[in-house]
């Protein structure tokens, strides 16, 4: 197999866990626009001269190179095995290789790119003296100077370790047969895997047992919970499990009109516009579907901030002017929606008294689901507001989006900051669309569970 900086993931990744799918974590990947738009403060962090002339490194070419020069288009090539590494330093004693890593501490995916560029350096004809990892700071406050940006960790050691795994690995490779499993069929996962409250370790455990299916785990685990036997009952009958005198309490509390409201949000790892730290949460969109219960007509607003200026406050009165305390609010998992609200209650005490009405109003649909006075067939222990509409089986609002995920709806939003060429009202319409399905998948589960018990 040709390794790349892509392949050589696949090759030497760790097994998902039995029992488990294979996936990539998407919060862990770098995109190219995000790369390119950090390598400019790693250069600064540097502070030394660059040049971004390109250059294929073989073994059968000789380039002359400047010392303690950053080179930042550097490809080396081997028998077709290619690695691009974000920055080279090129010291006296070689090249000391530099990978952007998008969290907090170092991440394995990094290293084995680290690796494979080693491994390619010394192929053709160079030495590897450092590799590092430039990490982010999570002390890093944009309003001070106390703290730099970039954690540097020193990966030289355990990167020397992946180059051995990959030189043993080109030298003899292991048969198609005993490499590990970049895909698993989720129809092949047994049900024991998805049993709620049951360490992994004891699903694996009653899985070699031979106890694998819903059934089986039912009538023979004696120590199952009371809510481990309603899901097993849930999926061997093919019936919804209802509280309903918490469900009939929980729709008696509501308002004739409701509102179902979501905000879309994102995290820059280096601050911009209002943000002073990385990650720091940046909201941009909120969306709300006004449901009249009587009647069962519902109308849509939202509202899309492009990263411009300081919106805050214009959000925050946008919030105020949409939504009606009179009526009760009704959010899937309200966690950052109250933490952004209260942040704007801080922000502008002059606001506080009429969003603290709002966050009065709020309403967490997804507790019915989390404390299990709601379980559906189907939910796989998840519950997120893409598996209870699967487990629905109804008009998935989400089918023919171009983004389907809030992940690609926070890319999607950064492209704003990291390529100014890209056209704004398509991002707009795209995230906008993604946020407005979100919302009405809400009033599909509302419609789904007053229709279970009245």
């Amino acid at each position: 197999m040709i390794l790349t900086d892509e392949s050589v993931i696949t090759i030497f990744q760790s097994e998902p866990r039995f029992g488990t799918r294979a996936s990539l974590n998407h919060a862990m990947q770098t995109t190219p626009e995000e790369r390119d738009y950090l390598l400019k403060h790693a250069i600064t962090h540097l502070n030394l001269p660059v040049d971004q002339t390109e250059y294929r490194v073989t073994n059968n070419k000789t380039h002359t190179f400047s010392i303690n020069t950053i080179y930042t288009n550097i490809r080396f090539i081997y028998h077709n095995h290619e690695s691009r590494p974000d920055l080279v330093v090129y010291t006296t004693s070689g090249f000391k290789i530099i990978k952007l890593c998008i969290s907090y501490k170092p991440i394995n995916v990094n290293i084995l790119k680290l690796g494979l560029t080693s491994f390619l350096i010394s192929k053709t004809g160079y030495n590897m003296p450092l590799a590092h990892l430039y990490c982010i700071n999570n002390a890093f406050r944009i309003d001070s100077s106390n703290h730099s940006f970039f954690s540097i960790y020193n990966m030289t050691k355990r990167t020397q370790k992946t180059t051995l795994k990959i030189t043993n690995y080109l030298n003899s490779p292991p048969s198609t047969s005993s490499l590990p499993a970049v895909s698993q069929d989720t129809r092949e996962i047994a049900d024991i895997f998805y049993l709620i409250n049951m360490p992994y370790k004891n699903k694996l455990f009653y899985f070699n047992e031979g106890i694998r299916s819903f059934e089986l785990i039912y009538n023979s685990i004696t120590t199952l919970s009371d809510n481990q036997r309603k899901q097993c009952l849930v999926e061997i009958n093919q019936e919804p499990f209802l509280d309903l005198t918490y469900l009939k309490s929980f729709f008696a509390k509501l308002t004739p009109t409701i509102l179902f409201f979501d905000i879309e949000a994102c995290q820059f790892p280096y601050p911009t516009i209002f943000t002073k730290q990385p990650f720091e949460t940046f909201p941009f969109l909120f969306s709300i579907h006004q449901l009249n219960t009587t009647t069962d007509h519902h109308n849509h607003a939202s509202q899309f901030f492009f990263p411009d200026n300081d919106f805050r406050r214009n959000f925050a009165e946008s919030l105020i002017k949409q939504l009606n305390t009179d009526e009760s609010i009704i959010i899937f998992d309200a966690t950052m929606e109250r933490k952004l609200l209260l942040e704007f209650c801080t922000l502008f005490p002059d606001l506080s008294h009429q969003l603290t009405h709002i966050l009065d109003r709020f309403v967490d649909l997804s507790s019915l689901f989390l404390n299990h006075h709601v379980i559906l067939p189907g939910m796989q222990g998840k519950y997120s507001v893409k598996q209870v509409m699967q487990s629905i089986n109804k008009i998935n609002p989400y089918d023919k989006l171009s983004i389907q995920s809030g992940f690609f709806a926070s890319h999607h939003y950064k492209q704003l900051i990291y390529d100014k060429k890209t056209d704004k009202n398509v991002i707009k319409k795209a995230i906008s669309d993604y946020c407005k399905a979100d919302t009405f998948a809400m009033v599909i589960i509302y419609r789904y569970l007053y229709g279970l018990i009245y």
